[in-house]
């Protein structure tokens, strides 16, 4: 049973990452997280059941860490964290010149 609990949860990791890598889900979304620490509690348990002590070690390190920020959005009062913008917003004259450059190209 432990050893099909860790398979899944290492499911969970790697989907996560795969998922987080191609930009479909975001490193600070509850999603995510979750994933996260699941995949860490499972994979420590899993570990801890066939005594690879530096393998659980590393995974209740990596469970500290995917608590911390479930914890903060807890106190903030929100689900999860929402993605900050890496642009500002687009003004009209910016869309407008856009569109310009890109009719000028052709």
């Amino acid at each position: 049973m432990i050893t099909v609990l860790g398979w899944f949860a290492a499911a969970a990791l790697l989907l996560a990452y795969g998922l987080n890598i191609k930009g479909r889900l975001p490193a600070v979304g509850l999603p995510y997280l979750l994933l996260n620490l699941f995949g860490a509690f499972g994979l420590g348990l899993s570990t801890a059941g066939a005594h690879a002590w530096p393998s659980a070690m590393v995974n209740l390190i990596w469970l500290g860490l995917g608590i911390g920020p479930l914890v903060h959005a807890a106190r903030e009062g929100r689900a999860a964290h929402r993605p900050r913008s890496r642009r500002g917003p687009v003004s009209p004259r910016a869309v407008a010149g856009a569109s310009r450059t890109a009719a000028d190209a052709t």
